[in-house]
């Protein structure tokens, strides 16, 4: 019988690991971020219907009734921002998961706690939205800023002209060691003149 494998994808809280039971591989067993190990439909992992063994309820219950106010019935804009950047990073039915946690980009441990995040980042000023500085990187403290539209689309240009420079043992765009040294862009090419290891091709 065929069909799809999705052994060791997450779903939200839960990492599949084996097949179970069903037609058309409809049971599989999976292991919550707690430590539960359950099976669950793959219907309902892929539609993002079971999203833990319902630690993730109690979890999101909780912090929606914090001292800032944050509520179901009253979503703040920062919290509606950091919900929308996990669903990007972990949740495969998402439109925009292909771009982000379908490449790769992860959200850092101490923001799957939005107290964390919001602590970190702060209220969101008028008219921004959330930025990864280095579009290759995770959502993480230095990495992330409140950005206006006119701010991410230089980011953008910018991005698409970088490549990646191997310097000291790490790997980063040109921007991440630009954020990393606080360099200028002009200053880093100067030193790329004098030796340093690149892997892709040159700024045009």
């Amino acid at each position: 019988m065929r069909y799809k494998d999705i052994t060791g994808k997450r779903f939200w809280r839960w990492t599949v690991l084996r097949y179970d039971h069903g037609d058309d591989g409809a049971i599989w067993l999976c292991r919550c971020d707690c430590g539960t190990e359950k099976t669950v439909s793959a219907h309902t992992l892929k539609n993002g219907q079971s999203k833990s063994c319902g630690c993730f309820k109690a979890d999101r219950a909780h912090e929606f009734h914090t001292r800032h106010g944050e509520s179901a019935s009253n979503r703040t804009p920062e919290y509606t921002s950091w919900s929308d950047m996990r669903n990007r990073c972990n949740w495969s039915g998402c439109k925009q998961f292909k771009d982000y946690g379908g490449r790769g980009i992860k959200v850092c441990e101490r923001w799957s706690s939005y107290q964390n995040f919001l602590v970190d980042m702060g209220r969101k000023p008028p008219k921004t939205t959330l930025e990864r500085i280095d579009n290759d990187g995770n959502y993480e403290p230095g990495n992330c800023r409140w950005a206006t539209r006119k701010e991410q689309s230089a980011n953008r240009r910018t991005d698409a002209r970088t490549r990646i420079i191997k310097w000291n043992g790490e790997s980063k765009s040109l921007r991440g060691w630009m954020i990393a040294t606080g360099l200028t862009r002009k200053s880093i090419l100067k030193l790329l003149e004098r030796g340093i290891a690149v892997q892709l091709p040159m700024l045009r």
